[in-house]
């Protein structure tokens, strides 16, 4: 059936608008920060070591999954396997349906694959940073206590437009979250010298997962907005899956980019056309403001922009947001574009000033003087709970600098005080962390 349209609320007028085309989409310049350089290095390192185990062997990722059923010596699998006569005879008859009647359809093959056919390399969402902590909590679980058993969830697979499956290379057109999961607890398993016996029923679930070949997903939009799409679907059952407020932020703004290396410059209300013509569902509500975060708004899509140029393209203030997401998921302070939106806009774009409040967040948070959810957008704009009456958080860390600095700087060097207390004084500041964020003596040339 169709894609579902998005809620009325989400929706923007499009007449006269072009038409969304064409549905391709540019590769990201090699340049570009790539957060998944250390993941992804980690993830090669583990498939080396399921290659390197005799049980496994250097062919895993090409190897057949294992049948249904056997004699006592064979080992078998969860369900059916993949099919190849099963297969090309669904390519076929898809091929010669009506290209009209196909649009919006999508035909499936589901079977056991193995989950190594897929390129655990390669994702439809380049770019946007993985969480190690959620992966970690995913693989707890889909195996509790760390023990082999049969997977619940998918991996989608792209089904060649030649009914040629390239086996160990193909596109995996679901969250890579569910197949690195699988591959870090195997490689552990390994690493841990896991008896014989165990490690035949990794073999097991990773030669019987279930799979689906996906049809008619012939353009690199169908991809994407497959896998995004997905992730929403998929969001009741595992949270791990659902991208957070930086993930989104990455691939909305990587997206963007991406379509306008073949279109030229877009706008943010082309962009959000795109989602709202191609996403099921929207992403959830701010839980403390109810705000909607949804990617067909302009709004999202425009604060989405705002804070990937103004934050993230700060190395030191994308890693504090990163590391807020990495350790605290869901919870993080931080975990909503319209909260970082409000950051920048109470700081100034500044990125010192926006450096300060999101370490003196950290800092609180760290001594139990602060919880996160103090930190909500009500907060950062018109003085939220907690915060001083009429003043929002950041407006208040930020006063509190301009303070210290003048009397760490302009105020202690207008004094006469006894030689070297100066310094002694801002050397004890500085070890506390109170000096400026770059580490000088704030408003003076006095050397310390």
């Amino acid at each position: 059936m169709p894609p579902k349209k998005a809620k009325a609320a989400t929706t923007v007028q499009t007449k006269g608008l072009a038409k969304l085309a064409p549905a391709s989409l540019g590769a990201l310049p090699a340049d570009l920060y790539d957060p998944n350089v250390t993941w992804h290095k980690m993830i090669s390192e583990a498939i080396q070591v399921i290659k390197d185990c005799p049980v496994f062997g250097e062919d895993i990722c090409s190897a057949k999954p294992l049948p249904l059923t056997g004699d006592a010596d064979t080992l078998t699998g969860f369900q059916a396997p993949f099919d190849e006569t099963v297969f090309m005879d669904m390519t076929t008859q898809n091929s010669t349906v009506d290209p009209f009647l196909k649009k919006g359809h999508t035909a499936v093959y589901s079977c056991g694959i193995n989950a190594l056919w897929c390129d655990p390399l390669r994702s439809l969402t380049p770019g946007v940073p993985l969480l190690p902590r959620a992966i970690e909590k995913m693989m707890t679980t889909m195996f509790p206590q760390g023990a082999p058993r049969a997977m619940e969830q998918r991996v989608e697979i792209q089904a060649p437009l030649n009914g040629k499956v390239p086996f160990g290379t193909a596109v995996r057109v679901s969250p890579e979250e569910t197949q690195h999961a699988l591959i870090v607890a195997i490689s552990r398993a390994i690493a841990e010298s896991k008896p014989e016996t165990e490690l035949i029923e990794w073999k097991r679930v990773l030669l019987s997962c279930p799979g689906a070949f996906v049809m008619n997903l012939e353009t690199a939009d169908d991809l994407y907005f497959h896998v995004t799409n997905l992730r929403s679907k998929v969001e009741a059952t595992s949270r791990a899956i659902s991208h957070k407020a930086s993930q989104i932020i990455f691939d909305v703004y990587n997206y963007k980019l991406r379509k306008e290396l073949v279109l030229g410059p877009l706008s943010a209300k082309a962009v959000a056309q795109y989602y709202i013509e191609n996403c099921t569902s929207g992403e959830d509500d701010d839980s403390a403001t109810g705000v909607s975060e949804d990617r067909g708004k302009v709004t999202t899509i425009e604060h989405a922009i705002t804070v990937y140029e103004k934050i993230f393209k700060q190395p030191v203030l994308l890693e504090l947001i990163l590391d807020f997401e990495r350790n605290m998921l869901d919870k993080s302070p931080f975990n909503s574009i319209y909260k970082l939106k409000e950051l920048v806009v109470a700081c100034k774009a500044q990125p010192l000033k926006i450096e300060w409040v999101i370490k003196t967040i950290k800092n609180r948070i760290s001594a139990k003087t602060m919880d996160a959810s103090d930190i909500s957008v009500r907060s950062l704009t018109s003085g939220g709970a907690g915060s001083p009456k009429g003043r929002n958080w950041a407006e208040v860390f930020v006063k509190q600098r301009e303070i210290r600095n003048y009397l760490l700087g302009t105020f202690m060097d207008a004094r006469t005080v006894v030689v070297g207390f100066d310094c002694m004084i801002k050397r004890m500041n500085k070890q506390r962390g109170l000096l400026t964020l770059d580490g000088r003596c704030p408003a003076t040339t006095t050397v310390c």
